[in-house]
């Protein structure tokens, strides 16, 4: 396995995955980078795949869709974009920064503030000399939570907290946006901003990986979409004819 470090500034934003696998050992928990640096080693055998001989490449300007079925493997394909789970086979070579909101507060402390919790947001992501009060106040005034900024994240609703990590990963001005589900989340004139901030900023041509179970959003939103199936890539097209094979997949099924 190999995992190449992002080059920030040093070329076009892009996203490449070579024959990459992802594995989960037997005690039932994902591989994470700390533990693969230690070599910390299953023995053969002991394992489950649940990423096979994934190739991916995506460029500057791209809106990519994750479709399939739940277990299909569309999370963990994020997480394998976003750094998150390391390849136990293949290489992930990433140009540009990055940004994911993958689960609600991950990786944030619910025992701090919404404030202290923008710099440890932006620590996570290599991004602190970003920080400055006005970019707090920016965030906390798009995800309408300025009232709350001294409030620990646990006392946030799901809704709010989804708010909240969207607007921190924006604000980021990533190269790669990573986006589970997000949009199911809060209420619709929320996804109705949100969706359109998304769009403005993907004019300035960094890369968006979403997955969602709407295929408006898909449609409406993406270039691009994969067609996930236990733990493979099965199709790489347009949204239109990912969705058609999908719905194919379905009732024969």
């Amino acid at each position: 396995m190999r995992v190449k470090k992002n080059d920030i500034g040093t070329e076009t934003p892009s996203v490449h995955l070579s024959n990459c696998d992802v594995t989960v050992p037997a005690a039932g928990s994902v591989k994470t980078l700390k533990q693969t640096l230690l070599r910390r080693e299953s023995a053969p055998g002991t394992e489950r795949v649940l990423l096979q001989d994934i190739n991916l490449r995506a460029v500057a300007g791209e809106r990519i869709g994750i479709i399939g079925g739940n277990g299909a493997g569309k999370t963990t394909l994020l997480r394998l974009i976003a750094g998150i789970f390391p390849p136990r086979n293949g290489t992930r070579t990433i140009h540009g920064t990055v940004a994911a909101v993958l689960a609600l507060g991950r990786g944030l402390d619910p025992e701090l503030s919404l404030r202290a919790n923008v710099m440890l947001g932006l620590i996570q992501n290599n991004r602190s000399n970003l920080y400055c009060e006005s970019l707090v106040d920016r965030i906390l005034e798009f995800a309408e939570l300025s009232d709350r900024a001294n409030d620990p994240m646990r006392r946030l609703s799901a809704g709010l907290q989804a708010r909240f990590a969207f607007s921190l990963s924006i604000h980021q001005l990533p190269d790669v946006l990573i986006l589970d589900e997000i949009f199911t989340i809060g209420d619709a004139g929320f996804v109705e901003k949100a969706i359109a901030a998304m769009m403005n900023r993907l004019d300035a041509a960094p890369i968006l990986f979403t997955a969602s179970h709407s295929e408006d959003e898909i449609r409406e939103i993406c270039t691009r979409a994969l067609l996930i199936d236990e733990g493979r890539i099965v199709m790489d097209a347009s949204p239109a004819d990912v969705f058609q094979r999908y719905h194919k997949m379905l009732s024969e099924r």
